[in-house]
């Protein structure tokens, strides 16, 4: 009976169609507005820029994105999705129910499954077999409703398979311009398939063949991983973060993706399903109304 996406219209940046779980740090979700107030997800916009892990008042970041095609490393106007990377979707193919977020991204022909634990994402992207030139971008600057600039960002390829970074971000005047977030997001992110090649950017400038990107302070950067699909079309990536460091973001991978359930991307929606289901037996309700229903699993939720 849940659908994350009621109460997502004209809603803040805190309410998204996301695979959450309860009390989460992770929030990952589609975003499709521009930055500013009432930024994130709207239903009537037909596209999605990135898929980003924090949906909380005043505090976000980490957006991920497959691509293919040129590089393009500006996320475009929510009404112009052909100005940058962000890609319509097909609204038929939007799945928003618990455990799992799905769409159709019909710009690259690539399908995104998203999920989650309490403190790390989980994502799947099926790509084309008519493209070689598949990636996936980083984007650590998305579109908030709480702007921030970004400091001290370091992001290094640990392994073919792994990168780990930290960026600072700062937010002035958050609340009635009597307050600030200033706060470092570090986060791990490991692939199922290896990084071909790693590129950056920083306020526009593009670096490809590179291993690490470390910038004083960057209005905008990100990373760009290229990745062999012929022979695999599906590259899986699990990223833990943390407010305290890399190494408490590396064990919050580990031991709520990596030891419990690997690479099985299944596994991770039915244990959302089933916290949330633990959740809802609880409490018995007895109506033959199904929106009735709807309503009441659903702010549950």
């Amino acid at each position: 009976y849940v659908d994350t996406r009621i109460g997502t219209s004209h809603s803040r940046w805190m309410i998204a169609p996301g695979p959450w779980m309860p009390f989460s740090m992770v929030k990952i979700s589609p975003d499709n507005q521009n930055a500013g107030w009432q930024a994130g997800y709207q239903p009537t916009i037909e596209n999605v820029a990135c898929f980003s892990h924090i949906h909380e008042w005043t505090l976000g970041g980490l957006g991920v994105m497959p691509t293919n095609g040129p590089l393009c490393v500006k996320v475009g106007d929510e009404l112009k999705p052909d100005e940058g990377y962000r890609s319509r979707i097909d609204k038929r193919s939007e799945k928003a129910g618990i455990g799992l977020y799905s769409v159709d991204l019909t710009d690259y022909d690539i399908q995104a499954e998203i999920t989650a634990t309490t403190r790390c994402s989980f994502e799947r992207f099926t790509f084309p077999t008519s493209k070689n030139d598949n990636r996936i971008l980083i984007e650590l600057h998305p579109q908030t409703e709480y702007d921030f600039t970004l400091h001290d960002v370091s992001v290094k390829q640990i392994s073919d398979f792994r990168i780990e970074g930290k960026c600072r971000q700062y937010s002035p005047g958050v609340w009635s311009n009597d307050a600030e977030q200033n706060y470092t997001l570090h986060f791990v992110m490991e692939f199922d398939q290896p990084i071909m090649e790693m590129g950056s950017w920083c306020n526009g400038d593009i670096n490809s063949g590179v291993n690490i990107l470390e910038v004083e302070s960057c209005k905008d950067a990100g990373l760009f991983l290229s990745f062999d699909t012929r022979n695999n079309q599906v590259v899986q990536v699990r990223s833990g973060i943390s407010l305290v460091s890399i190494e408490n973001a590396s064990e919050n991978l580990a031991t709520e993706v990596i030891r419990p359930f690997g690479w099985n991307f299944e596994a991770v929606v039915a244990h959302q399903k089933a916290v949330w289901n633990e959740i809802f037996s609880r409490v018995n309700i007895t109506s033959n109304d199904r929106l009735e229903k709807i309503k009441f699993y659903n702010n549950m939720y």
